[in-house]
């Protein structure tokens, strides 16, 4: 392998690297063409748009994607694999695609698996970036990564043992935005430092084993008995939820967390998992190149 133009191309975003021979970025890109930006289907043309330059230069350097491109919505759907896969069982099932100059693109599999409750439950491209998290590595890593959909993963020997999701972030936009709650998420007035210490409360409360549904009602009377200022009824609902996801997702509160992200969320989930009494630490950036970098190392 020469090199590798590496695309982790996901639902609201568009992300690629050049890498040298021995996974080094080169250069990267990133744009907000994520697949629901690209219409009629045109994503042969949005490569193109996107890192065209890169093809020409790099006439036979494997192009491999992963992330959302490979799901129903995106350019070709890619089956899940299942089990307890590796590198090399996630490499297995890639799929490619024929670029109408003869060149051929790759696209990553999603994985699914039972999770903790029995039910079904899909990743796709959060695969791809555990295993550039666990490249050379060996024994057992509990994962979280979080966002719309939070997912909590625990890898043993660069194997995925499983994962659940949960749906965190589009819940408390759903409650910000659309219920009864929403009149009162007004900010004004929020400083913050004292955001913080509402953030706690809600945690607490999640830790005390308090039921969600009532919780989510309870933010609404504790504000009209004045017991949370409205300005942080936000925060509140934010510690509620997190620390929610976080009991029912970390219970080995023992075992490090890897946490995979950045911004302010990831601050606040490192928070609430001190409170739990655990310890996280944050991964590396570009976890998604290191992971389609392994996964071209594999293509024969």
């Amino acid at each position: 392998m020469t090199s590798l133009i590496a695309i982790d191309w996901g639902t609201t975003s568009f992300r690629a690297y050049r890498l040298s021979e021995q996974g080094t970025i080169i250069d990267k890109r990133q744009s907000a063409n994520g697949i629901l930006a690209v219409e009629g289907g045109q994503f042969a043309d949005m490569l193109v748009t996107q890192v065209g330059d890169w093809m020409d230069s790099e006439p036979d350097a494997p192009v491999v994607m992963s992330g959302m491109i490979g799901s129903r919505q995106g350019w070709q759907e890619i089956g899940y694999v299942t089990g307890q896969p590796g590198l090399a069982e996630i490499a297995s099932g890639m799929g490619q695609i024929a670029l109408d100059s003869g060149r051929v693109v790759w696209i990553a599999p999603g994985y699914s698996c039972l999770n903790a409750d029995g039910q079904p439950d899909v990743m796709r491209g959060e695969e791809t970036q555990i295993l550039g998290a666990v490249s050379g590595k060996s024994g057992a890593y509990t994962f979280c990564l979080p966002g719309t959909h939070s997912k909590w993963v625990t890898v043993v020997d660069g194997k995925i043992n499983g994962f659940t999701t949960f749906m965190t972030g589009e819940v408390f936009y759903v409650m910000c935005q659309h219920s009864i709650l929403r009149k009162l998420m007004t900010d004004q007035g929020r400083i913050e430092t004292d955001a913080v210490r509402w953030f706690d409360d809600g945690v607490d409360k999640a830790k005390a084993g308090i039921s969600l549904l009532s919780g989510f009602f309870g933010v609404r009377a504790r504000a009209l008995f004045a017991e949370i200022p409205e300005a942080y009824t936000k925060d509140y609902l934010s510690g509620l939820l997190i620390g929610t996801e976080i009991r029912d997702a970390y219970k080995d509160n023992t075992t490090e967390v890897t946490m995979i992200g950045s911004g302010p969320l990831i601050e606040l989930y490192g928070r609430a998992i001190k409170s739990f009494g655990g310890q996280a630490q944050l991964a590396n950036e570009n976890l998604a190149a290191a992971g389609i970098y392994q996964l071209a190392k594999e293509i024969r």
